[in-house]
């Protein structure tokens, strides 16, 4: 057998990831189809992201490529689930991150210091994912209005002023000054009901 005349040097080992089908969308296919979505379906999908993204934090693994193309959603059901985990790394909570970071998800400190944390950029992503979920496209369209320009409304449609209120603290461009990951699930907006 090939397998035993391999010397200990040859041996390598093999590693294989089992997935389960999950519908035919990302986030991304599915606000370029649906986008802005209702602010009913944009909570049930942000509480999952939290939730997710919480549950990662606490297990300090970041996920540093939040963005919706990396996110699968069943339409039916509204459920998602995060993929894509090739950049993620492990973290402490204390650690100021410099490597590779995917600058289209990137926060503005980033930028300015080549620096973030773990929290940062958790809230930040999904701080960009809830602003195009609401209001149909993206929040910044440069590096540079990424480091200097505020997030602002935009819409003609009435939106809650909890969800705004929230972005505007999601998207801070201070990172001392930024919602901190474990308090997004109790603002007003995610806590209450539809």
């Amino acid at each position: 057998d090939a397998q035993e005349s391999r010397g200990l040097g040859d041996v390598y080992k093999r590693q294989v990831m089992v997935t389960e089908f999950f519908g035919d969308y990302n986030l991304a296919r599915f606000l370029r189809m649906f986008a802005p979505i209702s602010e009913n379906t944009a909570h049930k999908i942000m509480k999952q992201l939290v939730e997710v993204s919480e549950t990662c934090y606490n297990l300090n693994i970041l996920h540093r490529k939040i963005k919706p193309s990396n996110i699968l959603i069943d339409v039916k059901t509204l459920k998602i689930k995060f993929h894509n985990f090739n950049t993620a790394c492990m973290f402490t909570p204390d650690d100021q991150l410099k490597n590779y970071l995917c600058e289209a998800t990137a926060p503005p400190e980033y930028f300015n210091s080549h620096s973030y944390t773990a929290n940062g950029l958790y809230v930040w992503s999904l701080g960009l994912i809830l602003y195009e979920m609401l209001f149909g496209k993206k929040a910044f369209n440069s590096r540079q209005e990424i480091m200097s320009t505020p997030c602002r409304a935009a819409t003609d449609k009435p939106v809650d002023i909890n969800a705004v209120v929230l972005l505007a603290w999601m998207l801070n461009k201070i990172p001392s000054q930024r919602v901190h990951l474990n308090q997004l699930k109790n603002h007003p907006w995610l806590s209450q009901k539809w």
